[in-house]
């Protein structure tokens, strides 16, 4: 099976792609090495993938003519390229916008163009803003988000339904809660806590710290994303929406405070007023996509964050960590 993925060198990216291999696809990935964060830190990620003879590696951007492959075809493509970051969204509107919904709109005229039947996108739980409901289920109203990137995801999502709609392009959207694990980026909480926290500075805490977070370890969003393309590419007229997290949210004071502990050090921290673009509680209704998909998440936070800390120390002893 022949399967496009775009993002490769990213955080999910790197890690699905790995396994993907591993399991004698065929990938073909693309990525722009967007500077959010530092190239040497995606060339890293893919440094081992290039090695395998079944991974072919175009550097392409989302948003501009995807001419090196514009004529190849797929059996599934899996869309997780977007412009990173919920706060950073605010800051750089256009961006956002630009990369997330063009970028997705071009690699759906590519699928319609060169008859790709199959579409696999991650999407985000920040779709779901300020929804008053204490658990997110697939068919809550998303028509709220607090910040633009979950509108962007949101755009997504009805893009690839028109997609569906109109030239029958089969579409699985993965909404992913907040997902950590090894190649994490920078900027996000577990990997942004740990570095302040192994430097010996102060680790600032946005709000009072009880606002809580459905964590959930890469290893099984590389799950759900494998049943999505044995279930996908199974079914005919696929239009599904599923979440993806481990339905079990975790406080930000408890997470930091396990940090503290694993690191062995002793708490530094501030208090910060909150971010309105900050939803104060995530947490996933998953029953669908254990129903259809035969989703379970095999990962306990206390396992997943030792996982975690332990890839963190290994990867700032080396050169490019």
């Amino acid at each position: 099976m022949k399967l496009l993925l775009t993002g490769v060198a990213g955080f999910i990216g790197s890690n699905l792609c790995k396994s993907l291999l591993d399991k004698k696809f065929h990938v073909v990935g693309i990525d722009s090495f967007d500077n959010f964060y530092s190239r040497s830190i995606k060339e890293q990620n893919i440094l081992d993938l290039r090695r395998y003879p079944n991974f072919n590696f175009f550097e392409l951007n989302v948003c501009e003519e995807l001419h090196q492959i514009k004529n190849e075809s797929f059996d599934v493509i899996i869309h997780l390229a977007s412009k990173v970051g919920v706060l950073p969204s605010i800051s750089d509107i256009d961006a956002c916008l630009q990369t997330n919904i063009i970028g997705t709109k071009n690699i759906l005229e590519l699928a319609r163009h060169n008859k790709v039947k199959n579409v696999i996108f991650s999407s985000s739980s920040t779709v779901y803003g300020s929804n008053s409901n204490k658990i997110f289920s697939e068919n809550d109203c998303t028509d709220l988000p607090l910040t633009p990137y979950g509108s962007s995801k949101k755009a997504c999502e009805l893009l690839l339904y028109n997609y569906f709609n109109l030239f029958n392009i089969n579409a699985i959207i993965l909404r992913l809660f907040s997902v950590y694990g090894k190649n994490q980026r920078p900027d996000l909480a577990f990997h942004k806590f740990s570095t302040k926290i192994k430097a010996n500075q102060i680790v600032e805490i946005y709000g009072d710290g009880n606002s809580q977070r459905d964590y959930t370890e890469i290893n099984d969003v590389i799950e759900s994303i494998l049943l999505a393309i044995e279930y996908i590419t199974k079914n005919d007229e696929v239009y599904e929406i599923f979440n993806i997290g481990s339905a079990n949210p975790i406080s930000i004071n408890d997470v930091v405070s396990k940090l503290y502990e694993i690191y062995h050090k002793e708490p530094n921290l501030v208090y910060i007023d909150r971010h309105p673009g900050d939803m104060t509680s995530t947490f996933a209704n998953i029953s669908k996509a254990k129903n259809i998909l035969g989703y379970y998440p095999r990962t306990n936070f206390e396992n997943g964050i030792k996982n975690f800390c332990k890839w963190f120390m290994e990867s700032q002893q080396e050169p490019n960590g």
